[in-house]
């Protein structure tokens, strides 16, 4: 009888603890993000001031993988100052002898001005990806690509940040706060003919976040103060997805 009670209590003991384990695993949330697309912009066609003066061109020959264009990099004066908002740059597209207005791509000089030809759609063409810093703690990147005979800004966003969050081997293009608060995290991806991005913040239903890694894995912290108390969470990026992580193993 006593080994039948022994029994009887070691396997309500061991049913117990699997409940338990199966709550505590259903408690990490996954979220699913949702993105909201990013508004393209036209290019249109205009010309540099009289008094600018023309810096640099970088000249992209027609290959099988990108278009046949020149940016042009202007400024208003050349003072040898950097410093913001002295040697402000302006970047012209001259394509089959139009010129299109790309825009302020930096504060500072021509030498803070990064361009590169990467094919950010994943459609095998090439987009001209222009970054600049337009604060001390701001910088702006612009993606600019042709498509059906126009040119267009398919993105503009600040604070960029490429990073392998899944450890796929592919990393994704971020916007995180240099200094700004309360801090954010943005997510951005190509989805069929427009980028789109999601706010950890509001996705989260959270005050800010935060994006750093921690021994070669990437880390989304995100928190809001309840009751005159800071409540952080701790979430690993998955395929679109937010999947949360116990802060002891982190």
């Amino acid at each position: 009888m006593k080994a039948k009670i022994l029994f009887i209590i070691l396997a309500v003991t061991i049913i117990l603890t699997a409940c338990t384990q199966s709550t505590t695993s259903n408690n990490q949330q996954t979220i699913n993000l949702t993105y909201t697309p990013v508004t393209a912009k036209q290019l249109k066609e205009g010309q540099p001031k009289e008094n600018w003066i023309k810096e640099k061109s970088i000249y992209f020959e027609k290959l099988n993988n990108q278009i046949d264009c020149t940016v042009h990099l202007y400024q208003e004066k050349n003072t040898g100052i950097v410093e913001q908002g002295v040697n402000c740059v302006y970047a012209f597209l001259e394509h089959e002898g139009k010129f299109y207005e790309i825009g302020s791509v930096s504060n500072y000089s021509i030498e803070d001005v990064s361009i590169n030809l990467i094919d950010r759609t994943f459609d095998g063409v090439k987009e001209i990806e222009i970054i600049g810093n337009m604060g001390t703690s701001y910088s702006e990147m612009k993606v600019i690509g042709y498509n059906q005979e126009t040119w267009t800004a398919l993105l503009v966003m600040g604070s960029p940040l490429f990073a392998d969050l899944n450890d796929d081997g592919i990393e994704e293009l971020t916007a995180v706060s240099t200094g700004s608060l309360p801090s954010f995290v943005n997510i951005y991806r190509w989805q069929d003919d427009k980028f789109e991005k999601v706010s950890i913040t509001e996705i989260t239903n959270n005050d800010y976040a935060n994006l750093y890694n921690k021994e070669g894995n990437w880390i989304i912290e995100s928190g809001k103060f309840e009751n005159d108390k800071l409540q952080k969470f701790y979430y690993k990026y998955d395929n679109d997805k937010l999947i949360e992580i116990n802060n002891k193993n982190i």
